[in-house]
């Protein structure tokens, strides 16, 4: 029989709930409450998401964020900036001793969901593939996650089209990523501060047009509805598993 993991398709909510929500099933299956568990949510009102040892003054613009009503909030897992404009972002939560990840480091891990991330889009006939190491290592970088790919990040085109972001914690692992649909570089260069890279000032705007773009910008006429559900038929199928879906949780 097929191990069955718990499938959350929430409606868009505030960042810190978004945030505090996977914290929670986190700890619930690091505990063993919680089977390992797929979320697909979306964010409102509009926010930005540092990753956890980033300074949102440094990397912010608060008073510009706060005029436009962008939420601001970090996550528990690492990485740069992302503006949860028009997106759908996933999580992934399970035990460091699940078959699936058994002695893989933080990479291998990467790499097995992005397998997951890949085949769901090339199912959508997403000219999709994976960011390798020789892609990823001299780009200049600002302060925000799509300006650059990193090593087995989703590339469309040769742009960045998904980004994400782990978290290894008492025993479990989180893992989220953002999926983009639109990508403004407008609104990230209000809202971004933008990194002085060696003696020359790099323009925000110009490194994620550069190097990255929502699947709609490419010319992919998709829906949250018509992604999501793509996503976890792959989920499914990669790692052999069928999803339920739960009645009232109580995450602690």
């Amino acid at each position: 029989m097929k191990e069955r993991w718990l499938l959350l398709w929430d409606p868009p909510q505030a960042a810190a709930v978004n945030m505090n929500k996977d914290l929670a099933i986190h700890r619930s299956v690091a505990a063993g409450r919680t089977p390992p568990t797929l979320r697909l949510y979306s964010w409102a009102p509009p926010a930005i998401s540092l990753g956890f040892f980033q300074q949102a003054e440094r990397w912010i613009d608060l008073k510009a964020c706060q005029e436009r009503g962008v939420e601001v909030v970090h996550r528990p897992t690492g990485g740069r900036a992302v503006v949860h404009f028009d997106d759908l972002t996933y999580s992934l939560a399970l035990s460091e001793s699940h078959p699936l990840v058994e002695g893989k480091g933080v990479v291998e891990t990467y790499r097995l969901i992005a397998g997951c991330l890949v085949n769901a889009l090339q199912q959508l006939q997403v000219q999709a593939t994976l960011a390798g190491e020789a892609e990823t290592g001299s780009l200049p970088k600002s302060g925000a996650c799509f300006d650059a790919p990193s090593v087995y990040e989703i590339q469309v085109n040769g742009k960045k089209v998904a980004g994400s972001a782990q978290l290894r914690k008492q025993g479990a692992i989180l893992q989220h990523g953002s999926i983009l649909f639109r990508l403004p570089p407008a609104k990230y260069s209000r809202l971004l501060k933008t990194e002085n890279i060696g003696k020359k000032t790099t323009p925000q705007r110009d490194l994620l047009q550069e190097n990255a773009a929502g699947l709609l910008d490419l010319g992919y006429a998709l829906t949250q509805k018509k992604l999501g559900t793509a996503l976890v038929m792959s989920f499914a199928r990669n790692f052999d598993v069928t999803f339920k879906s739960p009645g009232p949780l109580t995450f602690q």
